[in-house]
């Protein structure tokens, strides 16, 4: 899975955002601000990546967390982008998760 071209993330202040940039700024005025987690799983998803390879680096780097609570956590990520749009949804299918998006 990857993220869609025309979205970028920067660092404002204390606060990592996600602007559009070129043709999408035209188009698309929204900023999104993320928390940390977030920012790690949007950075990984700048390339092209699996959904287990997103649970691995968010179990690295929240050892306390389980699994499943973080498995969850991912899925709901995914499904707030692909329903606004900075995520399409035909990039994700996968075995192990059913994407349920109202579109």
């Amino acid at each position: 899975m990857k993220v869609k071209e025309g979205y970028i993330l920067r660092k404002v202040l204390d606060k990592h955002l996600v602007v559009p940039y070129g043709i999408q700024a035209k188009e698309d005025k929204r900023v999104m601000d993320l928390t940390d987690s977030a920012v790690l799983l949007w950075k990984a998803m700048e390339s092209e990546v699996s959904f287990e390879t997103l649970v691995q680096i968010l179990m690295k780097s929240y050892p306390g967390i389980s699994e499943e609570t973080i498995k969850k956590d991912i899925t709901l990520f995914i499904e707030k982008l692909i329903k606004e749009g900075y995520l399409l949804y035909e990039n994700y299918k996968t075995d192990e998760v059913d994407f349920h998006v109202e579109l």
